[in-house]
């Protein structure tokens, strides 16, 4: 949870998906009566524009002043014409990321740190795995973080996502070479929530996946259609796999750390 300037708390969401700094939804600019800049031209890409944030605090860190992008959309879920969600919360995207030396994020202990200074130093006494990280530009000129991580046995370069809730996204035809080894669970047409909207794909859950040095059993893939353009060519890795371990972005050494599961 951060508070915005001072006042109201709402929850922050560490996702490297999100190239810039810092995003708001525009139902904390109505409700914290934030003052914006809209730019229309790239309203297309459901950004609205600039809004202004003096403060975020967290726990004993504040940041002040931080460029900020709000989103379009008004992400409100109703019931019977009834309101009874409304998506209140804050990104911290890569450019904001990438000023620190790591991000530590434990998904066990419900933690994270924010480190400004040094390496990330394993305690010995407990099993880590490091892979390749590092970032580069898509087609937009938009960064990207990008990790080199072996799926069943094959290093593979994928988008690492934080801010999605899916272990895996592929497309048609990588699911085509990377099935034939993998014993399918079930299937069935689903899709997959993404700022700019729903994707669809297929949900296939696989008896169990290699990822790193993980198995993960009944892993579920997402299968996206080569007819769709979300994705693009390469595969995305979210946080679905991680949910029950600990990891750390490692911008110093340019790594992605994994704390083994059997060091829980």
């Amino acid at each position: 949870m951060g508070k915005l300037n001072g006042m109201k708390e709402y929850p922050v969401t560490i996702d490297t998906g999100y190239p810039c700094c810092l995003l708001i939804t525009d139902t904390v600019v109505a409700d914290s009566a934030l003052e914006i800049y809209p730019i229309k031209s790239i309203a297309k890409e459901d950004i609205g524009g600039l809004c202004h944030v003096a403060r975020i605090d967290i726990a004993d860190m504040s940041i002040t002043d931080p460029p900020c992008e709000y989103l379009l959309g008004h992400y409100e879920k109703k019931v019977l014409g009834q309101t009874i969600r409304k998506e209140k919360q804050i990104l911290f995207g890569l450019a904001f990321l990438q000023k620190f030396a790591y991000v530590l994020i434990d998904n066990v202990a419900g933690e994270i740190e924010f480190c400004a200074k040094g390496d990330f130093t394993p305690n010995p006494d407990t099993s880590w795995s490091k892979y390749p990280m590092f970032i580069e530009k898509d087609h937009r000129r938009r960064e990207r973080l990008m990790v080199d991580v072996p799926i069943e046995g094959k290093v593979t370069n994928l988008k690492f996502d934080t801010g999605a809730t899916a272990g895996l996204l592929i497309r048609e035809k990588v699911w085509n070479q990377l099935s034939e080894n993998l014993t399918v669970l079930r299937k069935h047409n689903s899709f997959m929530v993404t700022l700019g909207g729903k994707v669809p794909c297929r949900e296939i859950t696989v008896e169990k996946l290699q990822v790193g040095d993980s198995l993960v059993k009944s892993a579920i893939i997402f299968v996206e259609s080569d007819k769709t353009s979300f994705l693009e060519e390469t595969p995305m890795l979210g946080m679905g796999y991680f949910k029950n371990m600990a990891i750390v972005l490692d911008f110093q050494q340019r790594l992605l750390w994994v704390k083994n599961p059997k060091a829980h």
